[in-house]
């Protein structure tokens, strides 16, 4: 099991995603769906930063010069940010041939229902935001919320 806790200071690293995605990376029994777990993994992490930490909304990416600005709102953020936590936790279980990975936020959460049917409505093939969680659901055997939504659990199986 690896488990780290990133503070402001840490967050604002340009490199942080690519270290933790390292850190996944020494998890034993994981090499054949590495990438997925890569994927599932940036996909948390940035929700909670964007999202959690930054309460970045995603709506303003919905055209080009919103998607701009959306990652000008992204960086300034950033930069300005003084307070904030994410903890990772990646729990290798090679017996049951699984992998647990948990992404919590200090941030306060958001309506997992509620997101998850506005994803489902619309095409996310069309859509420049809304793709996370159908692909969480997609690429995870299970996919959970905790802490009022600033917690999502998923499970993996390795043994594809």
């Amino acid at each position: 099991m690896h488990e780290v806790a990133l503070d402001a200071q840490h967050l604002k690293q340009p490199d942080i995603l690519q270290r933790v995605l390292q850190l996944a990376g020494q998890c034993e029994g994981i090499q054949a769906v590495r990438s997925i777990i890569y994927t599932v993994l940036s996909e948390l992490f940035n929700n909670a930063l964007e999202h959690g930490i930054l309460k970045l909304d995603s709506k303003l990416k919905a055209d080009s010069t919103g998607f701009h600005q959306y990652y000008e709102n992204r960086e300034a953020s950033l930069k300005a940010l003084s307070h904030g936590r994410i903890n990772i936790r990646i729990e290798s279980l090679p017996l049951k041939g699984k992998v647990l990975i948990a992404v919590e936020d200090s941030g306060e959460g958001f309506e997992w229902n509620k997101a998850s049917t506005v994803g489902r409505r619309h095409s996310v093939h069309d859509e420049s935001f809304g793709r996370g969680l159908p692909l969480l659901h997609a690429l995870c055997e299970r996919v959970w919320f905790e802490n009022g939504g600033s917690k999502v659990i998923c499970l993996l199986d390795t043994k594809i």
